[in-house]
């Protein structure tokens, strides 16, 4: 089992993107600062260990946000997409994914298990 931790406020899909100039799309700075701390827990954890597993995942991410206003379905897609290529080869090996919500005022973070037993 793989356990990365990420301290702070993590960032929602609906955050991480807006229209610049019109029509172009763009990650928000908030976003890649975001994805950058999951990059770096992850390669922390991993040590340089092999990142392609190729074989069914099954993961769970605990949230802790600030109040219960937060929707736990859109801050996945930037977790796992920050994780391809250093603990997973594609995302589209994940099995099962586990959300969920806690609430701490104090210390927000993310606990990110990565298994490839079913629980």
């Amino acid at each position: 089992m793989i356990r990365i931790q990420v301290n702070g406020k993590p960032i929602s899909v609906n955050a991480a993107y807006r229209r610049g100039n019109g029509r172009r799309l763009y990650k928000t700075r908030e976003a890649t600062v975001w994805q950058r701390d999951v990059i770096q827990a992850a390669m922390d954890v991993m040590d340089g260990k092999d990142c392609t597993i190729k074989v069914p995942l099954y993961i769970t991410i605990e949230y802790w946000f600030r109040t219960r206003a937060c929707d736990v379905g859109n801050y996945d897609k930037l977790i796992l997409d920050a994780l391809e290529g250093i603990v997973f080869d594609n995302d589209n090996c994940v099995q099962k994914l586990t959300l969920i919500k806690n609430i701490d005022k104090d210390n927000p973070r993310v606990k990110i298990a990565v298994s490839e037993e079913a629980d």
